[in-house]
């Protein structure tokens, strides 16, 4: 099958990443200045929200449980409240550090709830109704029924889940456990593209649901016939011929010109989105340096923007952690000798580990069939 990335669906994902990944920061260093991180570390502490959490685990994992074992009649529903859970639990999160950065202490009117209530939604007995927890509850209904109403909106609540998460491990995890975390992530994601297809296959079914766990950025490109062999063009000939596009105004207009009508598409997954700004917002809440935290940042745009060179030179599905980690390692490693925040034998290390994973990656890639 004819495969192309289109140069302009490249520049947009990576401009959707840069906005996560320093809208995110922008927010989480303004949380931290102004010591208002402690939302998170408060509700996360409660044990009302323990409870909570441990119930919703085993939801998640009883839900993917059922898809991947494919035990249930409606996928598409078991798809459907996994991604309320999801979306719903991290936006929260998202919208309770900014309204705790935006809204005054003394605005609002206190009221007393039930104490089941509370105790329910790990709230204090005495709730503001314009303050920080009640907004991001709302604003987190808000979004996830917006939504499911308006499907255009699916790439920016997956962008302001990523934020979410990215706010909820940066604030919790020191830098050395963000990156201990991250390599884990690279690791998987390693396997479950080049070895199991595994994240392929998902992948596609999230993109057929229109699931907000990822964002993507599709065109419509005119090209030559003549670029392509003859044994490819019959091919995409007959797929077409098969394939809902047979009788798409755009389609058609583009192969009356002579030429193939083909789809660029690219995505990228939230824990590709969260997880750079994870070790971002840990970087400057272990160190409070802004050198060692910019230079994370760099090295996290440089990876992506390898990842998606990468991705138009060899059109395969890869992975974007791995890179992600490999120059966000080498970043780090150049840091730790900058600012002097490490030993030699931190930044050896971490530059070595960067450059390994990387040129593992990219061999792995240049082997892919």
């Amino acid at each position: 099958m004819i495969k192309i990335v289109s140069t302009r669906g490249i520049a947009e994902i990576i401009a959707l990443f840069a906005i996560v990944l320093l809208l995110g920061f922008a927010i989480g260093y303004q949380a931290l200045s102004a010591s208002k991180a402690s939302v998170i570390s408060n509700s996360l502490a409660s044990p009302q929200f323990t409870i909570f959490a441990y119930i919703l685990d085993a939801v998640i994992f009883g839900i993917l449980l059922l898809i991947i074992l494919h035990r249930h009649h409606s996928e598409t529903l078991l798809f459907k409240v996994l991604e309320f859970i999801v979306i719903a639990f991290t936006s929260f999160f998202f919208f309770l550090v900014v309204y705790a950065i935006l809204v005054p202490a003394k605005i609002g009117y206190a009221v007393a709830l039930p104490s089941h209530i509370t105790y329910a939604l790990a709230l204090p007995q005495s709730v503001n109704l314009l303050g920080p927890y009640v907004l991001a509850i709302a604003s987190a209904i808000i979004l996830i029924t917006a939504k499911e109403l308006h499907p255009r909106i699916k790439d920016a609540a997956t962008m302001i889940s990523s934020m979410g998460i990215g706010l909820l491990l940066g604030i919790n995890f020191p830098f050395a456990y963000a990156m201990i975390i991250l390599a884990v992530v690279a690791i998987y994601d390693y396997i479950a593209i080049f070895r199991t297809k595994a994240i392929v296959t998902f992948d596609k079914t999230l993109i057929a649901l229109d699931i907000a766990f990822l964002i993507s950025v599709s065109d419509l490109e005119s090209m030559p016939r003549g670029k392509f062999s003859k044994k490819d063009q019959d091919e995409y000939d007959q797929y077409l011929l098969k394939s809902k596009y047979n009788n798409d105004p755009k389609f058609r207009k583009i192969l009356q010109t002579g030429n193939l009508p083909i789809i660029s598409q690219v995505c990228l997954g939230e824990g590709d989105l969260s997880l750079p700004l994870m070790v971002a917002i840990s970087a400057f809440y272990t160190f409070v340096n802004y050198t060692f935290t910019g230079m994370i940042i760099a090295g996290a745009m440089l990876g992506i923007t390898v990842t998606m060179l990468l991705l138009k030179k060899y059109k395969k599905p890869m992975p974007a952690i791995p890179p992600l980690f490999a120059f966000m390692a080498i970043a780090a490693g150049i840091a730790y000798a900058v600012t002097g925040r490490g030993s030699g034998i931190d930044s050896v290390a971490f530059v070595g580990v960067g450059l390994a994973v990387f040129l593992f990656t990219l061999y792995s890639l240049s082997r892919e069939k």
